[in-house]
């Protein structure tokens, strides 16, 4: 909001991008739709992910703990920086 501009305008604006986005939101992730991706059948990872995983698992593993533990909450667990 930004002084002399009309606040019914602008929460009328912010309330409409809020319902837009809920109703994106609730088309896609529907239940019960045909292509759920847990109905999907399982593929093994490729021997080149699983080469990859590795080496991040070794470089994790080199980094000090309390760096790791950062590494996790923001990787991982989608923690934020703050």
């Amino acid at each position: 909001f930004e002084p002399g501009t009309r606040m019914k305008s602008w929460l009328f604006t912010i309330m409409r991008n809020t319902y837009y986005t809920r109703i994106k939101a609730a088309v896609r992730e529907a239940p019960g739709l045909l292509d759920c991706a847990s109905l999907r059948p399982i593929s093994e990872a490729t021997q080149e992910w699983s080469v990859q995983s590795r080496e991040v698992h070794r470089a994790i593993q080199q980094l000090p703990e309390h760096q790791r533990e950062i590494l996790m909450l923001i990787g991982v667990l989608g923690f934020s920086y703050e």
